[in-house]
């Protein structure tokens, strides 16, 4: 896994965002169409699909859709980055939803707090070591079957260097 450069508030925030989105998994569509851990729509989707081919990687890829999402913060969402960065663990997550993901408001109401409790899990997660995302029932998820992809894993955390995710098989 690529480390992106990003902190541990910048890439909690970031997966606070993708849980609330997908629930980290990397196949699932919505009833419109918006696909994968962000929820990828219209042009956004179609140019992941570009990247995929490009990078002769399936779609459903939760690593590649992870270095997709890097590729448009530094490309296509630079605004985003620029409003990431320096952010705490909240304002990560506020920027990350209101620059990036862009949920209308009444998805954002309903939202909100599944997205600060994930990424506040996983910041905990960071900080303790031992913690093991035990913050998750507030998330309502069991960390021992979190579905990344389709794959049942013991924990997705945020490894030391930041990178965004780390993933144990079961």
């Amino acid at each position: 896994m690529n480390n992106y450069g990003l902190t541990k508030e910048e890439s909690s925030g970031i997966l606070g965002n993708l849980f609330a989105e997908s629930s980290l998994n990397s196949g699932v569509a919505n009833s419109i169409g918006a696909f994968g851990l962000a929820q990828w729509y219209r042009g956004r989707r179609i140019r992941l699909n570009a990247y995929a081919k490009k990078e002769g990687r399936p779609v459903t890829d939760p690593y590649l859709q992870l270095d997709y999402l890097a590729h448009e913060l530094n490309t296509t969402h630079k605004g985003s980055k620029k409003a990431l960065k320096g952010q705490d663990l909240t304002g990560a997550v506020y920027a990350i939803m209101n620059e990036f993901e862009r949920p209308a408001e009444h998805e954002k109401k309903l939202s909100i707090q599944r997205r600060l409790d994930f990424a506040n899990s996983v910041y905990k997660y960071e900080e303790g070591g031992e913690a093991k995302l035990d913050s998750l029932s507030k998330a309502k998820v069991n960390p021992k079957y979190l579905e990344f992809g389709g794959s049942v894993m013991d924990n997705a955390y945020i490894n030391n260097n930041y990178s965004i995710l780390h993933i144990y098989n079961k």
